[in-house]
């Protein structure tokens, strides 16, 4: 911004961001491959909290963000039109996603066990009130120990 203030408004004369080194993080780009996605989906069906498996084929079949999955009320499934409504995104923004059938049948069965209420959690904290979204740290790293 301030290079194009310099040089194309003329507003400034020296960029004070001149000196500044600023480096992206690399990150970590990581895809399943062949049998992986079965493999973390059967250690995850076989953790305690059976919710887990959902939670991960949801993020497997969709893209969303743990936060976005974990956030999400009933409220946010549309089931007529088989899609999943984001309210915020980590850029601000909303979208929708579409669901597969699988998970369109499991998120009706876990309706059918859990809160009617439309503005609940979908994955509350047990004893909360489906005020507080699940943790699932331990549980996720259990699963994907088993499911190397």
């Amino acid at each position: 911004m301030f290079t194009f203030a310099v040089n194309e408004w003329e507003w400034v004369e020296k960029n004070p961001c001149s000196k500044l080194k600023l480096r992206e993080g690399s990150g970590r780009t990581r895809f399943l491959i062949q049998d992986e996605p079965s493999l973390l989906l059967t250690a995850c069906r076989a953790e305690v909290d059976r919710e887990l498996e959902l939670i991960v084929l949801i993020a497997m079949t969709t893209g969303m963000r743990r936060g976005e999955i974990l956030n999400l009320r009933q409220s946010d499934i549309d089931r007529k039109r088989g899609r999943i409504l984001i309210r915020e995104s980590k850029n601000g923004d909303s979208r929708s996603v579409p669901l597969v059938s699988q998970v369109q049948s499991a998120l009706d069965a876990l309706s059918t066990v859990t809160s009617i209420r439309r503005d609940a959690l979908l994955f509350p904290q047990p004893g909360t009130n489906s005020e507080k979204p699940l943790v699932i740290d331990r549980l996720w790293q259990r699963a994907r120990a088993a499911a190397k």
